[in-house]
Order: C-alpha cells, then sequence, then structure tokens
C-alpha cells in the first residue's frame, strides 16, 4: 500500500510533462498552420498579381495592334483623297472629262474616313456611358429597306443572294432611327463581307411570343469558331480569317453595334461555327414596341 502511494506523485509528474509537450506540439502545429496559410496566400497573391500583368499585357497588346490596324485605315483614304485631288490640279481643263471619276473616288474616301472616326468616337461615347438616344417613332419596315438597299450593291458585285422576310403589319418602334439604321447595316455589311461568292445573306424581322422586336441576320460565310466569338465582341479585338479570305477592318463594328443595342436595352447573340456560316440575333425589348408598351 506504501509503494502504491509512492508511485502516485511520480505518475503525476509524468503525466503532467507529457501535457506540457503536447501542449507545446499543439502550439507548435498551429503556428506551423499559419505560416503554411500565410504562404499560400503569400503563392495566391503573386499568382493574381501575375495575371493581372498578363492581363495588362494582352490588353496593351491588343491596342497597339488595333492602332496599326486603325493607322492603316486612315492612312488609305487620306493617300486616295490627297493623290487624286493632285492630279486634277496636274491635268487642269485638259482633264475635265476625267475630273468626274475622281471626284467620285475623292467622296467615297471621303465618306469612309468619316464612316471611321465617327466609329471611333461613338465607341469611346459608349464605352463612357455618354452616348445618348435620340428616340422617335420608328417604322421597322422603313429602316430594314434602307439597310439593305445600303448593303445590295455590295452584295451584287460580290455574286450574294441577299433576301429578307418582314412580318407584316409590324407596330412601330421607340428607337433612335440612325443608331438602329446603324446596328443594321453594320451586321449586314458584316455578312456580305464575310460571305464568299455565290453564297447567301438573309435578314428577318419578326416579332417574339413575348413582344420583343428580333432583327435576324444569317449568312452562309465563313464562320466564326466558337472560342473566338468573345474576342470578335472585344473592343480593338480583330479574328483572322482561317478561311483564306482577306478583309480589311478596324475590329470596331461588332463591339459598336453590341453596344448601341445595349443603349436601347437589348441583347446581341451570335451562333456560328467555322465554314458554315453565321447567324446573329438582336433582340430589343416589347417596352420599346408601341403596340405592346401602350
Amino acid at each position: 500500500m506504501l509503494q502504491h502511494r509512492s508511485r502516485t506523485p511520480a505518475r503525476n509528474s509524468l503525466l503532467q510533462r507529457y501535457s506540457t509537450e503536447l501542449g507545446l506540439l499543439v502550439e507548435r502545429g498551429r503556428s506551423q498552420a499559419a505560416l503554411l496559410a500565410a504562404k499560400k496566400e503569400a503563392e495566391l497573391a503573386a499568382e493574381q498579381a501575375r495575371d493581372a500583368m498578363h492581363q495588362a499585357q494582352a490588353a496593351d497588346q491588343a491596342k497597339t495592334a488595333f492602332l496599326a490596324s486603325m493607322s492603316h485605315e486612315l492612312r488609305t483614304p487620306l493617300n486616295a483623297i490627297i493623290g487624286f485631288s493632285e492630279m486634277m490640279v496636274l491635268l487642269g481643263d485638259d482633264g475635265l472629262a476625267r475630273y468626274r471619276e475622281y471626284a467620285r473616288d475623292i467622296s467615297a474616301s471621303g465618306r469612309h474616313l468619316l464612316e471611321l472616326i465617327n466609329d471611333v468616337l461613338d465607341l469611346a461615347k459608349v464605352e463612357a456611358g455618354k452616348l445618348d438616344l435620340e428616340d422617335r417613332l420608328v417604322e421597322v419596315a422603313a429602316v430594314v429597306e434602307a439597310s439593305l438597299t445600303f448593303v445590295r450593291d455590295s452584295a451584287l458585285e460580290r455574286g450574294l443572294e441577299l433576301s429578307h422576310a418582314l412580318d407584316g403589319d409590324l407596330p412601330p418602334l421607340r428607337a433612335d432611327e440612325r443608331k438602329l439604321k446603324q446596328i443594321l447595316t453594320n451586321l449586314l455589311s458584316n455578312a456580305v463581307k464575310f460571305t464568299p461568292h455565290g453564297g447567301r445573306v438573309c435578314l428577318e424581322t419578326f416579332l417574339e411570343g413575348d413582344g420583343a422586336l428580333v432583327f435576324r441576320i444569317s449568312d452562309t460565310g465563313i464562320g466564326i469558331a466558337v472560342q473566338d466569338i468573345p474576342r470578335a465582341l472585344a473592343p480593338f479585338e480583330q479574328v483572322r480569317s482561317q478561311a483564306g479570305l482577306t478583309v480589311e477592318g478596324t475590329g470596331l463594328g461588332l463591339p459598336l453595334t453590341k453596344g448601341l443595342i445595349e443603349l436601347h436595352g437589348g441583347e446581341l447573340s451570335i451562333d456560328s461555327e467555322l465554314g458554315r456560316g453565321t447567324e446573329v440575333t438582336v433582340r430589343l425589348p416589347s417596352e420599346r414596341v408601341l403596340a405592346i408598351a401602350a
């Protein structure tokens, strides 16, 4: 009995020592866990910083490519304007019969240059939220016909079949007429531009069941790869053709068109596949269709 009692203090001392050591191990484990968490957090922050840097570099590269493209696009019509003007001066009265031809070329180059400048300014205003709509009552059929007329000659020159399907008795639309024409002509021009000889371009206009107004432009052109569609809609980006079709441009058309549609409260969607054509759908909300909103 006395021997058992004498062992109790020693055992208690041993338990106390083990308890102390266990506490130290637990505390050390917590410290190591905290250090590991801090290390992981630092690695994550560094990775995010690298991603941000790569995104910034990609944006800079895109802007550089855009400026190079825009420089070419601006120089081409300017060179034509200057060159033909100088020829008219040099020819004098002897070249009177040729003045009309040169004047047409100068006018076409000037209009092209003006369109480029307007696209740049409008896109800048859209991104800054400073582009306002001049809403008015718009006859949809008249806007569709004007837009088709704008691209009809280009379609004929390329040997394309240009058609449209328009629902009868469409109600008036509350919209900015100039910007609505700009939306449709941009999309139709793209369809014509990227459709090889002998292809088809079609514009459909109809009301959906919920009263929304839909414009759908489809073509049998070269198409866009699914992964490239976001790039095609991004400012300062261009999707290079993989079908051997050389097309010049600034890459502003689709981003500007998307911005103008969203300014009307609408949506733009693209369904496309390489080598099988593209279908672009513009959906304007029912609130803008007068017969529905009334």
